[in-house]
């Protein structure tokens, strides 16, 4: 028999053990749960990876289709593929070149910039040396802005003329240096010449001497009358003249580096800067020496017989009688043909004191009638 401390301490013992097999087991509980979390995430994650590489595999696969599509479409039109050559071929060039252009002007920046800061004192050079970057890109982003403003539709037209004209301007002699120049056609000198002329002859300009050509620099067309006889007879409001008129056909079509007085002829004619036929060569426009060969829109000059000057100049618009040497022109060589109104007047290539000269050719685009 078992006293009651005995009986005690074996249930006592019995409890422990008890209390070991639960603990064992919620282990192994335990174990077994990470078991399975493991096993279900390797599982998302086996999934996962071969969705993800069966998505890969169809977009490349469509890569693949397209390129072949492309492939085949180039080969069996060998223009597209002259084309992307080209394009490619253009695109290298554009970048070489303007990596040599950009050196060279860097070069000669630099160079310029060398031949100042040697006449500088060191606390002038030092001071350049810091600030010379910036001030570099400040000039940048002043004609970035210049160019763009200029561009703008917000800007009137002779709000536009004046910013374009660098010298040449107030009766000084020089030639503007800008890049908005535009190319045009001997069809548009034509339809320069004959709004021009309708407006002159609407509005009764006479023959002179006129004080600034084109009026559209401040509004003046005034200047001088002048006779048939070359006499200076009185101030008038509107006047032009026939190299005026030239010159302001010029000037509507772009070319609005030139004196305000407009270009001249006679004693002028090759003086550097002002000179009508000075201004076609260095515009580089085509010079032709047979008559024969003129065609519409080309600036014709006379020259006197004795004096080997030019005296005259007229817009040819087409041949009335070649074989006597009979043409239709746009001509402000007189009063009468200015205020006719029936411009493009019917005249000789040349009168009985003057021979043709030569012809300036604007443009090499040929002229094609409708």
């Amino acid at each position: 028999m078992y006293d009651d401390e005995d009986e005690d301490y074996l249930e006592e013992e019995e409890n422990e053990e008890i209390d070991e097999i639960e603990a064992r087991r919620e282990l192994n509980n335990s174990k077994m749960s990470t078991r399975v979390t493991k096993g279900v995430k390797n599982k998302v994650g086996t999934a996962v990876k071969a969705t993800a590489k069966k998505a890969a595999k169809a977009a490349w696969e469509g890569i693949k289709i397209a390129l072949k599509k492309l492939l085949v479409i180039v080969l069996s039109h060998p223009v597209v593929l002259i084309v992307i050559g080209i394009i490619v071929a253009l695109a290298a060039i554009y970048l070489a070149i303007s990596g040599e252009l950009s050196d060279s002007a860097t070069t000669e920046v630099d160079s310029y910039i060398s031949s100042i800061t040697d006449s500088m004192d060191e606390a002038a050079k030092e001071a350049y040396d810091k600030n010379s970057s910036l001030l570099l890109l400040k000039v940048s982003d002043i004609n970035d802005m210049y160019d763009a403003y200029i561009k703008s539709d917000n800007v009137g037209t002779e709000l536009k003329n004046i910013m374009q004209t660098v010298f040449g301007t107030n009766s000084v002699e020089g030639t503007a240096v800008y890049s908005n120049k535009k190319e045009f056609t001997p069809k548009d000198v034509l339809n320069t010449a004959k709004n021009l002329t309708k407006k002159f002859a609407d509005e009764k300009y006479v023959y002179g001497d006129p004080t600034y050509v084109p009026a559209a620099i401040n509004g003046n067309t005034g200047g001088v009358e002048v006779d048939g006889e070359g006499n200076r007879l009185k101030s008038v409001d509107k006047c032009i003249s026939s190299s005026g008129f030239v010159s302001w056909i010029l000037n509507e079509l772009g070319l609005k580096d030139q004196p305000q007085t407009g270009l001249k002829i006679g004693t002028e004619n090759n003086t550097n800067g002002r000179g009508l036929e000075w201004y076609c060569e260095s515009n580089k426009f085509q010079r032709i020496t047979d008559v024969n060969a003129l065609e519409p829109g080309d600036i014709v000059l006379l020259k006197d017989r004795q004096t080997n000057l030019v005296t005259h100049t007229y817009i040819f618009d087409s041949w009335k009688n070649k074989g006597e040497r009979e043409c239709k022109a746009y001509d402000c060589g007189s009063k009468e043909w200015i205020q006719s109104g029936k411009q493009p007047i019917t005249r000789k290539i040349a009168s009985d004191d003057k021979v043709f000269l030569c012809a300036y050719r604007p443009s090499s685009t040929p002229y094609v009638e409708e």
